[in-house]
């Protein structure tokens, strides 16, 4: 037996200081032109229904209308300032009074969220009763909602073996608050 911190890296995924504002559905997506900038999302783990995220699970969320969209502002993409829809998009940010938010104040621009990237795991964060360890096969990203992860060495093949043997006994034993005696 291995602890998982020896098998994978497993932290804190994006955080973007305002999520209901950088993760969006389809329809805001177009409403402002913002597709340049959005990256494809797992937004809650619910949104999952296996032990595998695949990519017709993320089409299964944007039938139903889910934020399946993380905007992503980086200074290597084309400046959303220069584009009327974007323009429109962050000026209702401001609106908001975001820029004074902790997350989105301590950066320059507000709206340019850091590390926005995806691992090939997915472990969610606040669970019902188990956690659930995650392959992330359709190239999702989280935010801090859901932690992210990768394998480590020497345990790189190992992702499928992990996934599969994560969830056994040891680790979705019943918590004595869930089930009193």
């Amino acid at each position: 037996m291995h602890r998982l911190g020896e098998v994978a890296s497993i932290g804190v995924s994006i955080v973007t200081g305002a999520n209901d504002f950088f993760t969006v559905s389809d329809d805001v997506l177009s409403q402002y032109d913002l597709k340049r900038w959005a990256l494809p999302l797992l937004g809650r783990t619910a949104e999952s229904s296996g032990i595998v995220f695949k990519q017709s699970d993320l089409m299964n969320a944007r039938k139903i209308g889910k934020r399946l969209w993380i905007l992503d502002f980086s200074a290597d993409k084309p400046d959303p300032m220069k584009f009327a829809g974007p323009r429109k998009y962050l000026a209702m940010g401001k609106e908001l009074a975001l820029p004074g938010r902790y997350e989105c104040r301590i950066r320059e621009p507000w709206y340019r969220v850091p590390d926005v990237r995806y691992d090939s795991l997915m472990l969610s964060k606040r669970a019902h009763q188990s956690h659930r360890l995650i392959l992330n096969q359709a190239k999702a990203h989280t935010t801090d909602t859901i932690y992210r992860g990768k394998m480590r060495r020497p345990f790189g093949t190992w992702k499928r073996s992990l996934i599969a043997g994560f969830h056994n006994s040891m680790t979705i034993l019943p918590r004595p608050e869930i089930f009193p005696q």
